[in-house]
């Protein structure tokens, strides 16, 4: 797993912001954000590889259309210099072990199993412990990470990953919320644009195509942590909206959980590791990426390291 820390610079407050919001805008507190030039909001990205010094990097969406119109705007928000999240500091000169457990198929009492390789997991020193999230035919994961907070002490709990477009992101940012007080502070939250058609239809959704799915996962991550901000925020995508929402408890970790983002494409899923996410997930599984020789994972993390010198 390739391991970004990220920090933004606070934006400046454009002027003579509109009344009201529109599609792609900010409002935090009846004040309107409007996505400003990168060189003036962008992110700057750190690598930490093992054994080697920390470089920051700056992400430009210039030339990203879809990342240029999900510039991130958490005007009023101001994050420190050096703040990469704990967790990415916490690997920066080690490997961590996660373990993902899955439920067979045709067990009859599948959820005892999940939760006692969940809470083994943490008994042998795990760093993480993970679930798939397939609602339509496997324990739902929200409910046994929930379960698991109370029976475990120190194991971190997510996925790898969550569809985002199976939940609106409010709902999404409720659970992860939830998931982090209960836990005191161990949630990852694990996204992606989805690559199931049939689970899809066997939940009622539309199965978009991949770029409209990914324009709607940047939308999701826009509005999960504008919603863990410390005051109420409006948004209005083309694919999700909310007003005036913020959560409340906020996530124990702030300003988020760390967050993992999947797939391996090389012109947009790993541009949106570089500007959103805490590590990328890519690998041999064709949802993953296609990822299965040494060489392919030094290319993939050769594009990724471009992306956050763009």
């Amino acid at each position: 797993m390739r391991v970004v820390g990220s920090e933004s610079l606070q934006a400046p407050v454009p002027p003579e912001s509109p009344s009201q919001p529109r599609r792609g805008t900010i409002a935090i507190d009846g004040v309107v954000r409007i996505a400003t030039e990168p060189d003036a909001g962008g992110y700057l990205s750190k690598t930490f590889p093992a054994g080697r010094d920390r470089h920051a990097r700056r992400c430009n969406t210039r030339d990203d259309p879809l990342l240029e119109h999900h510039d991130r705007t958490r005007a009023g928000v101001t994050m420190g210099e050096n703040t990469c999240h704990e967790w990415v500091r916490k690997f920066r000169n080690r490997v961590g072990w996660g373990l993902q457990a899955f439920a067979l198929p045709h067990d009859p009492d599948p959820a005892p199993r999940v939760l006692a390789a969940g809470r083994m997991a943490d008994a042998l020193g795990f760093d993480a412990f993970f679930l798939g999230d397939h609602p339509a035919y496997a324990p739902e994961v929200w409910l046994h990470l929930g379960a698991l907070a109370v029976q475990t002490s120190r194991v971190r709990l997510g996925s790898v990953v969550l569809c985002a477009s199976y939940r609106p992101p409010v709902l999404t940012a409720r659970l992860a919320a939830d998931l982090d007080n209960l836990s005191s502070g161990r949630a990852i939250l694990g996204l992606g644009h989805g690559w199931n058609a049939t689970e899809f239809a066997q939940l009622g959704l539309p199965f978009l195509s991949v770029p409209r799915r990914q324009a709607a996962l940047a939308e999701s991550i826009e509005i999960i942590r504008g919603v863990w901000g410390p005051e109420p925020f409006t948004y209005r995508g083309e694919y999700y909206s909310t007003e005036r929402e913020r959560i409340v408890p906020p996530p124990v970790q702030q300003p988020s959980p760390p967050l993992i983002l999947a797939g391996g494409g090389e012109r947009t899923a790993l541009r949106l590791v570089a500007r959103y996410a805490d590590a990328s997930n890519f690998g041999p599984g064709h949802a993953t990426g296609l990822v299965r020789t040494p060489d392919e994972v030094r290319r993939k993390n050769g594009v990724l390291d471009q992306h956050c010198q763009e």
